[in-house]
């Protein structure tokens, strides 16, 4: 598990990358209690089709889950490629 991570997320059939990072971005929210102090949880709760701005907490976070997951591909594919690893 990566260094910082306190919990894990189960998905129940194999989804696009960007719907997993919201999925843990979310989970995220929610435990670390970010979702309490957002001026968007009215809404999130209230309206299914309401999607968050993308400065939200958990926008945010699934924007930085994508990243790192990118840069993990291409950390392996250079070792894979340069360093033969």
């Amino acid at each position: 598990m990566a260094k910082g991570w306190t919990h894990i997320t189960t998905f129940d059939r194999e989804y696009p990358k960007d719907v997993q990072a919201e999925g843990i971005a979310v989970q995220e929210a929610v435990v670390e209690e970010h979702c309490n102090r957002c001026v968007f949880i009215a809404r999130c709760v209230s309206d299914d089709t309401f999607r968050p701005p993308f400065f939200a907490w958990c926008q945010a976070r699934k924007k930085e889950i994508l990243k790192n997951w990118e840069d993990e591909k291409w950390s392996q594919l250079v070792n894979q490629t340069i360093i033969g690893r």
